[in-house]
């Protein structure tokens, strides 16, 4: 079971975590070869991008619960009409772990939208609060 790199409106905290928190747990982590970019700065989009490393967190699920979560993760992110989810390698604690990791399906289209600073969820909307 591989954990899930969240990034955005899943992290610990935002309005979707009730997805997942009552069955897993979430710990600060890293991926690189991704940014952060966003349409209308309302929700981000994790887009490959070589040299750069966006923060999050990667979620580990009970067991008995990981493909539930999975499934309701999957049909909130519209998989596979509007994000994948592909697997990566995760940074946490100085250790690469494979993870999920929710990405649009056609990143190009997102290439020139907003990027968001240090790719950082939580910073952003520290500092400029969205139209969510």
């Amino acid at each position: 079971m591989k954990p899930i790199f969240v990034y955005g409106s899943l992290m610990p905290k935002h309005w979707n975590a009730h997805l997942w928190e009552e069955d897993a747990i979430a710990m600060p982590a890293t991926l690189d070869g991704f940014r952060l970019v966003s349409w209308h700065r309302n929700f981000p989009y994790a887009i490959p991008a070589e040299g750069e490393r966006t923060k999050g967190y990667l979620v580990v699920c009970d067991p008995d619960a990981y493909a539930m979560i999975l499934q309701r993760l999957d049909r909130l992110e519209g998989v596979p009409h509007h994000y994948d989810r592909v697997s990566v390698l995760a940074n946490l604690d100085g250790e690469q772990v494979e993870a999920w990791v929710y990405t649009p399906n056609d990143p190009d289209e997102y290439e020139n939208d907003f990027r968001i600073p240090d790719n950082d969820w939580d910073t952003f909307l520290a500092t400029e609060p969205t139209t969510v």
